[in-house]
């Protein structure tokens, strides 16, 4: 694909730049990658058609959760990731001003029937051997930790490393400490084309023709839009899910509540609505819940009010307490989900200086800062903390 100067349309000389590295893209993905980058000491510009978390990452809960990984490679990297956000959650206020509000929490994977006992056995006999620290709850521990949980729950699993930040704060942190490190941010600008060629890339925008060595394609469901453009067709869907904002229910919920057959929504490949009740508290005094997937169009951010009616029943049966409360706002958002449901991170067989960041669908933010940092290894040329190769796009194409 030696394309790089055959296409690329007249510009004005003020119009053309030069970088490192382009990353198109300003979720917490790409706003991970970009800060990653630049604090390695490459010049980067960060190209977003919208504005940052504009898209996926600004409908979202934040789960940093780590009982949800469906693979030993998905686990470790969401494990080095946990590690990087408690850090970042230090480093992110004191170098922007911007507080993410991490909050560790805890969560409680409640387990109600025989299928689930059976199940969480099995995966939590597997994360206590990966290292996950957890704690089975009896009745009275289970009540002990939430005690407006329903009387009927006998049953629980405590992990307390998990924790919660605050996605469209965390993404704009990231941003700003980018720009602090001397990245250029390009808001509302749209990519119209790519070039690749074995020593270079060039990313044409709606105001710039942009020179670089490397490009980081971290648009989440829009990803194929963008490798279009360069000839490459890859499947990412997009996976929607809605959430629901309750405010005057007389309940306290101290960690984030989720049933045990969210790890099956996660996992599976049911292309029909799937609702898991997450319930948790946000630090404004609220009430979120969640949560819904359904494979849909990657524009389609429509709340479905029957989807977010069975929402709110599903929490209603873990707290009957929210019944008393009322459902001030909802919205939907739209997960990237690979074919394998695991990240795509790594260089492009037919274009090894095109770097895809993607496919993490509801993982995306608990494994966004170790994303980033991947990336950074790999375009930087250091050793990374997890192996790159369960990750790389290359095994999806033949070869």
């Amino acid at each position: 694909m030696d394309t790089l100067s055959k296409s690329a349309p007249a510009c004005d000389p003020g119009q053309r730049l030069t970088a490192d590295v382009v990353v198109i893209g300003a979720g917490i993905i790409g706003a991970s990658c970009a800060f990653a980058l630049a604090r390695a000491g490459l010049a980067v510009h960060l190209v977003e058609r919208d504005a940052p978390a504009r898209g996926t990452s600004g409908a979202c809960e934040g789960n940093l959760v780590l009982w949800d990984r469906p693979t030993s490679a998905d686990l470790h990297l969401a494990m080095w990731s946990h590690q990087r956000w408690a850090e970042l959650a230090v480093e992110l206020p004191a170098q922007t001003g911007i507080d993410i509000e991490y909050d560790r929490k805890g969560s409680l994977m409640i387990v109600r029937d025989e299928g689930d006992v059976a199940a969480a056995q099995v995966k939590c006999a597997w994360l206590a051997a990966e290292g996950v620290p957890l704690e089975w709850l009896d009745q009275a521990g289970v009540h002990a930790a939430e005690p407006d949980l329903a009387p009927d729950i006998a049953l629980a699993v405590h992990f307390p490393a998990d924790a919660q930040i605050e996605p469209r704060l965390a993404t704009a942190a990231l941003v700003s400490a980018a720009r602090g490190l001397g990245a250029r941010i390009h808001n509302h600008e749209a990519v119209l084309s790519i070039e690749s060629s074995e020593a270079a890339t060039m990313v044409q925008t709606v105001r710039h023709r942009i020179t670089a060595s490397w490009v980081v394609v971290a648009a989440g469901v829009w990803t194929p839009d963008v490798l279009r453009m360069l000839g490459v067709d890859l499947q990412v869907s997009a996976r929607k899910g809605q959430i629901a904002i309750v405010a005057g229910a007389p309940i306290k919920v101290h960690h984030k509540v989720m049933e045990a057959s969210y790890m099956t929504t996660v996992a599976n490949d049911e292309t029909e609505l799937q609702v898991a009740a997450v319930v948790e508290a946000t630090r404004a005094g609220s009430i979120l819940m969640g949560s819904s997937r359904l494979l849909t169009h990657p524009n389609d951010r429509r709340v479905d009010l029957e989807v977010v009616n069975r929402i709110v029943a599903k929490g209603v049966s873990l707290f009957p307490g929210l019944a008393s409360g009322k459902v001030v706002r909802s919205y939907a958002g739209v997960r990237p989900l690979s074919p394998d449901h695991s990240p795509i991170i790594g260089p492009l067989p037919m274009a090894p200086r095109v770097v895809l960041a993607t496919g993490h669908e509801g993982g995306g933010v608990m494994m966004g800062a170790a994303t980033g940092d991947l990336v950074a290894c790999l375009i930087a040329g250091r050793a990374a903390p997890v192996p790159f190769e369960p990750y790389l796009p290359s095994r999806f194409f033949s070869h």
